[in-house]
């Protein structure tokens, strides 16, 4: 299957995914309450009354949002016009896959399939549509072309797609991307009503708008089918601070667009695909034994970029870059999925990697949650 296949629009019904629902939905929103720093809310947009309103992401994430309770939670809050948010309340929530590891699993099994069908290269991105707005202030658009949206309508109520032709709107205003006010396009759109536990694939060229009367909670999942002057740009940001303490001399200084494409594509399958990486965590490297278990969380896989005397290690999209060969060492666990430590480190030792940088590489493994161990 080719990206140009996955286009819309496609109305599903009554599809009832029991994986995307709102205990996903709940998983993705604590763990961004946990979640260090203000940083996050760059990924949050709030709407009052159709204009943006950044407060009411901090203030929804102060809520009781358990899987329990989360649906009733929105219904109460997002419901027009709400006791606590005002008129037409909204939320926004863009990658919410960097905070939830069930929505990894989740969209890395997707993934995984799509891999199967498909020979492109692709990322795969998780957005939330919450609440009551109307449409958003954004209006009717179009979305980039390498982009391929599925909409799950979680409820209560329904959500409505509307789509117009594009070279009709173009023919009216213009190459514009965005009509903000879409009652004045004078074309007919074809509308979808997407009822709770529909599905609905996007059109991403032509242009559409959501609207929400009633409260709604929507889950897209994002597939982005980027170009490779993009993932090579992307890749080398990735490295720009071990650039500058490496210098010039370094291998890794001198890859062309062929060898960061190939970085990329690297990080990509390490991740399953998945856009973002999970928020890296604090290691427990202290308790690790010499006779613990190393075990590698499926279906995550580690990838490694080589070097002539070092190799840069990507798991679940993020990386590090060793000092020395290793990749035996990582071969052995990726072919056992379960190897002892002392025996990983006397199989790096023997290809040329010391206890020191061994240890360094399973405390990486350990922080991208590519690895665990036990006794």
């Amino acid at each position: 299957m080719q990206s140009n296949q996955l286009r819309g629009p496609l109305h599903f019904q009554s599809v009832h995914s029991s994986q995307i629902d709102f205990e996903l939905v709940s998983s993705i929103f604590e763990g961004a309450r946990r979640a260090p720093g203000s940083v996050k809310l760059n990924y949050f947009r709030g709407y009052v009354g159709g204009r943006e309103d950044y407060r009411l992401a901090e203030r929804f994430l102060e809520q009781n949002l358990s899987p329990k309770t989360i649906s009733s939670t929105i219904t109460r809050l997002f419901c027009a016009p709400s006791p606590i948010f005002g008129e037409r309340p909204g939320l926004v929530v863009n990658g919410g896959l960097q905070w939830s590891g069930a929505a990894q699993h989740c969209l890395a099994a997707a993934a995984e399939a799509l891999t199967e069908v498909s020979e492109d290269l692709f990322t795969i991105d998780l957005t939330l549509f919450i609440g009551s707005y109307g449409a958003t202030p954004f209006g009717a658009h179009i979305d980039d072309s390498s982009h391929r949206t599925v909409l799950f309508n979680l409820g209560p109520n329904e959500k409505i797609i509307k789509i117009w032709n594009r070279p009709d709107v173009e023919h009216q205003f213009g190459m514009v991307r965005n009509v903000y006010d879409f009652d004045a396009i004078s074309a007919r759109a074809s509308s979808f009503c997407l009822a709770r536990g529909d599905c609905f694939v996007l059109p991403s060229t032509q242009f559409h708008v959501g609207i929400n009367q009633n409260v709604s909670t929507a889950v897209a999942i994002v597939l982005d089918y980027p170009r490779e002057g993009s993932l090579a740009a992307q890749e080398l940001a990735f490295h720009r601070a071990e650039l500058d303490k490496l210098g010039d001399s370094h291998p890794l200084a001198r890859q062309n667009v062929h060898g960061l494409v190939e970085m990329a594509r690297l990080r990509n399958i390490s991740n399953c695909r998945l856009r973002y990486p999970i928020s890296p965590h604090p290691t427990e490297l202290a308790k690790l034994k010499r006779s613990s278990f190393l075990r590698l969380v499926s279906p995550f896989r580690h990838q490694v970029y080589r070097f002539n005397k070092s190799e840069l290690i990507f798991s679940r999209g993020r990386h590090y870059l060793c000092t020395s060969p290793i990749s035996a060492a990582l071969n052995r666990l990726g072919d056992m999925a379960s190897i002892r430590t002392d025996q990983f480190i006397q199989i790096a030792d023997q290809g040329g990697c010391d206890v020191e940088e061994a240890l360094r590489v399973i405390d990486f493994l350990l922080s991208t949650s590519g690895l665990t161990f036990h006794d």
